[in-house]
């Protein structure tokens, strides 16, 4: 629940919100499939997270906002990770393959910063 919880403070504090996505389960007990909720958690359980999630957000948005927590931009940390990684991978095994993935995984970043600085994300 941590990391849910802290994806839906960061995506209603610093973007367009947040959304419960799939609304049967929030409808419906007894799921055969359980698609929209994690394992065996109940429409209660899925209700209970959300509300605790609005609770937070509510408490965070009566403080000053150099009181939030700081943002933190998922992809960027993927693409980083990612760009990390190849890097790694290019140093230890130097192929045609690695310098590819090396070379693709620094054009993606290059592209996302383009949109950050441009204010797109």
């Amino acid at each position: 629940m941590a990391r849910s919880l802290a994806e839906a403070i960061q995506a209603s504090l610093y973007t367009d919100g947040w959304w419960a996505w799939y609304g049967n389960a929030l409808l419906s007990d007894g799921l055969t499939n359980q698609y929209g909720r994690f394992g065996t958690t109940s429409r209660s359980d899925y209700l209970d997270r959300i509300k605790a999630v609005h609770t937070e957000i509510e408490a965070l948005l009566a403080l000053p906002r150099d009181q939030w927590p700081t943002r933190e931009d998922g992809k960027l940390n993927w693409l980083k990770a990612r760009l990390d990684k190849a890097r790694a991978e290019a140093a230890k095994s130097p192929s045609d393959e690695t310098a590819k993935a090396l070379g693709e995984a620094k054009t993606e970043y290059a592209n996302y910063m383009k949109l950050v600085r441009a204010g797109g994300y």
